[in-house]
């Protein structure tokens, strides 16, 4: 039951997600670099980690997995800033650095 619950959530994400990824900013328009045509929405790791987020409550998970999932929100977050507007390198890193070293 649990699976088919978390499917659905997923779905309804990426259905809500979909739908403010223009709004968000969170929007991939083509350029030379790339050769997908029209505006890919990138929402695919937002909803599979809120998912995750919401069915890890259901389970029993030691304190090493819930530092790791917790932390991985600060990447999350930082790469949906990354996708909206343009982060710099140094920014980018400094916080890659501290999340694992709270992992660590």
């Amino acid at each position: 039951m649990i699976y088919i619950s978390s499917f659905l959530i997923f779905f309804l994400l990426i259905y809500f997600l979909k739908k403010t990824s223009n709004y968000l900013n969170l929007i991939d328009k083509p350029n030379e670099r790339k050769i997908h045509r029209g505006n890919i929405p990138l929402i695919g790791g937002i909803a599979i980690y809120i998912n995750l987020l919401i069915f890890s409550y259901f389970y029993e998970l030691n304190y090493h997995l819930n530092v790791i999932i917790y932390t991985s929100s600060i990447l999350l977050i930082l790469g949906a800033i990354d996708d909206s507007i343009e982060l710099g390198v140094t920014f980018r890193l400094i916080a890659q650095l501290i999340s694992c070293l709270v992992i660590i």
